[in-house]
């Protein structure tokens, strides 16, 4: 090894060490997860408006070559993906209201692709996990509740507490026009995320295939397309779920866990950077593992 390549390592383990994002510390995520020797990365977001959405994505497409998921799959699927081109693609989770209003106009005016992948319980009411935060309850203590319990649960919460209109218009999900607008856009694609955003691990491989059945259903039923891609709820999944989603047709399933995609990257297990953050700290996330997957190029 080179004098220049031990202090490339020892700078990057320092940074390792030493950058934290918000209260996550991404050298501990990059230790702790695997990535791949390819720099190409799906970042994941939920609401736009939690960040200065303009400004990600005009520094984004200026910076990288931005691509759907769609192509980023398929160029993996097909061994094609170039360091070069450094490849990013752009999800958001739930598909809450603001992904109209903040992000929509947007990917038109910049020509931007977009994934949302839509939950479709309660379409333009407040998504449960919303409620629940909002009332500061630890979603993680119902996110195994079914439909029907979730239902009665979020009632009586409504009924104690009134939200302020403007509130309630930014945590609602989108509506059912809104998708269909949206959908006729060249840019934005709708995919899989389960009927209620339920932990489908909690679930019988029956109850998890009808989640996803009816989500299914409802998508194609708005915009007229059938979703070609998931991702788990929660993150959650374990090879039983991995596989049901794979017999139901999906081409890749995206996980909550950060790392880069690559030639012949699991497709069911798709690694994603989040992105909901200050863009220096986003930018900070991406070189960072961009320069992992050299060192696993490099040094393995």
């Amino acid at each position: 090894m080179s004098t220049t390549d031990k202090i490339l390592k020892r700078v990057i383990n320092a940074s390792m060490e030493n950058c934290r994002m918000g209260r996550t510390c991404i050298g501990k995520q990059i230790r702790k997860y695997e990535t791949t020797n390819c720099h190409a990365i799906v970042l994941f977001y939920h609401e736009a408006s939690k960040v200065d959405i303009e400004q990600h994505l005009l520094y984004l497409k200026n910076e990288f070559k931005l691509v759907s998921l769609s192509e980023m799959v398929r160029r993996s699927k097909q061994n094609s993906i170039d360091d070069k081109e450094e490849l990013i693609a752009i999800t958001f989770d739930d598909g809450h209201a603001d992904n109209y209003y903040a992000l929509y106009p947007l990917c038109k005016k910049y020509g931007i692709p977009i994934t949302i992948f839509q939950t479709s319980y309660n379409i333009g009411e407040p998504i449960w996990t919303a409620e629940l935060k909002a009332n500061n309850i630890n979603t993680e203590l119902y996110k195994t509740y079914n439909s029907k319990e979730l239902k009665k649960y979020i009632q009586s919460l409504r009924a104690e507490k009134k939200y302020d209109p403007v509130e309630k218009v930014r945590r609602r999900l989108l509506s059912k026009e809104e998708i269909k607008k949206m959908s006729m856009c060249d840019m934005i694609e709708f995919e899989g995320h389960t009927h209620t955003h339920i932990d489908l691990r909690s679930l019988s491989i029956s109850e998890a295939r009808k989640e996803i059945e009816i989500n299914i259903e409802v998508i194609k039923e708005l915009t007229g397309q059938r979703p070609n891609h998931f991702c788990y709820p929660f993150g959650g999944y374990n090879s039983a779920i991995k596989s049901l989603v794979k017999k139901l047709g999906f081409s890749s399933a995206s996980t909550v866990l950060p790392g880069t995609i690559g030639n012949n990257t699991d497709p069911y297990e798709i690694r994603r950077l989040n992105a909901q953050f200050d863009l220096k700290d986003v930018i900070t996330k991406i070189r960072l593992y961009q320069i992992k997957s050299d060192i696993i190029k490099n040094f393995s």
